[in-house]
């Protein structure tokens, strides 16, 4: 799809499937993968989650396999999303924020460079959370990098 055709919840892109066996989630996931390159660097990611919890209405939690590299373009809609998602982020070694935030605006927890990230949702505006040797601050409910 062209970028400016692109609209916010309404992207598409997303490709749902089932199975138990890991090897045909693997062979599932390159197929998706293949059919990626929309253009933009910006990913769908919120409007997946809302696909899946349409698809598995009784599901209580969800996973968010991101990249680090591809920032959400669709964060206004992380409101919609009323369960915890635990987000596991590949790449980098400085953590893109929107990360931090589906995370803390759904109760869940995360994932970066082997490590868990447990509870920060109770965090109060102007805490503070290291990450690596990175320093996040949550302002207004967002959490920003901290810059030296």
């Amino acid at each position: 799809r062209k970028d400016k055709t692109k609209k916010i919840g309404q992207t598409g892109g997303i490709y749902t499937y089932t199975s138990n066996n890991l090897d045909s989630i693997a062979e599932q996931m390159i197929f998706a993968m293949s059919k990626g390159s929309g253009g933009d660097l910006q990913e769908n990611n919120v409007e997946a989650l809302m696909k899946a919890l349409e698809k598995y209405k009784k599901t209580e939690k969800l996973i968010l396999i991101a990249d680090n590299f591809a920032s959400p373009r669709d964060m206004s809609l992380i409101r919609n999303i009323g369960i915890p998602v635990h987000v596991v982020v590949c790449g980098g070694t400085v953590l893109n924020e929107d990360y931090l935030d589906i995370a803390y605006h759904t109760k869940g927890s995360l994932s970066f460079n082997g490590i868990d990230y447990l509870d920060f949702y109770t965090f109060e505006d102007g805490s503070t959370m290291h990450i690596g040797k990175t320093t996040y601050i949550l302002k207004k409910g967002h959490f920003v990098r901290k810059r030296d």
